[in-house]
């Protein structure tokens, strides 16, 4: 065996897709943007995306609005565990705002986020950074979120834009915050189906995660989320889509059967025979 052993891989069947809007109480250079050690939350979005040996995925979306929850912390560690936490630039900004936050708070038991915001990012399995995979850990200069969504055709930044955030707030404006933070929540996901599709040489993970939450969107019917769900080409990724849950759903009934095979082999060993 070699003494090289592979590392834990991130596990893309359970997710947990993440992004925070924040204020700041320091004062800044027009154009500039505070330290991050600044900033508190305002509101965090949360799409929990969970894929079942079908090829099937469940989608929830989860906002926290910190100015009303009494426990948002407790809340966001319920959506982390047991799935990999994906963010658009999370190292740099929303997790470590978020542990200065649970600090602050004295909020010092959160296994899920502290193993997301401080596994190495090289090997981490608990966080997935798209900004990370993208510049090939900072080997390329830095694209905003709106920018790569561009360059790929995903739309992105909807309803407001990350510097209104602040206006917003002071004017009582949360739920316009949450509609905002909600969809570049959607935009990081359809990236993700992109970059991962990618990484995997798989296309068939871009159709599956993008065509399945288009038709969730229009589930939900929520006119924010709406202008995410025009995507080019839907009727081809939906195609491959159900293509790969038929063949997902053939693969599992053969592994079934070969386990009861395999039962059935092991049980006929422990018959006695009379004679």
């Amino acid at each position: 065996m070699s003494r090289y052993q592979s590392r834990v891989m991130f596990d893309d069947r359970r997710l947990a897709i993440l992004d925070i809007e924040t204020v700041s109480g320091e004062e800044v250079e027009e154009g500039e943007f505070p330290p991050w050690a600044t900033h508190v939350p305002v509101v965090i979005s949360v799409l929990t995306a969970d894929r079942n040996l079908h090829d099937e995925w469940q989608f929830e979306m989860t906002s926290i609005r910190f100015c009303e929850d009494e426990e948002p912390f407790e809340r966001l560690e319920e959506l982390l565990r047991g799935r990999a936490c994906v963010t658009f630039g999370g190292r740099n900004f929303d997790l470590a705002v978020l542990m200065c936050t649970a600090q602050a708070t004295r909020n010092y038991f959160l296994p899920a986020l502290t193993a997301a915001a401080t596994e190495s990012r090289s090997t981490s399995a608990k966080h997935y950074d798209l900004v990370d995979k993208y510049s090939n850990y900072g080997s390329a200069r830095g694209c905003s979120l709106a920018m790569l969504c561009d360059a790929v055709g995903i739309a992105s930044k909807i309803t407001a834009h990350g510097n209104e955030v602040g206006q917003l707030y002071d004017e009582g404006k949360v739920e316009t915050i949450v509609e905002y933070c909600e969809g570049d929540v959607i935009s990081t996901a359809l990236l993700l189906a992109n970059c991962r599709a990618m990484e995997k040489g798989d296309s068939s993970f871009h159709a599956s995660l993008t065509s399945q939450l288009v038709r969730w969107i229009h589930e939900q019917g929520h006119d924010h989320l709406m202008p995410f769900a025009e995507i080019d080409g839907l009727a081809e990724l939906l195609r491959q889509s159900l293509i790969g849950q038929i063949d997902a759903a053939s693969r599992h009934a053969q592994l079934n059967a070969d386990l009861q095979a395999k039962r059935a082999l092991d049980a006929s060993f422990t018959e006695t025979t009379h004679y």
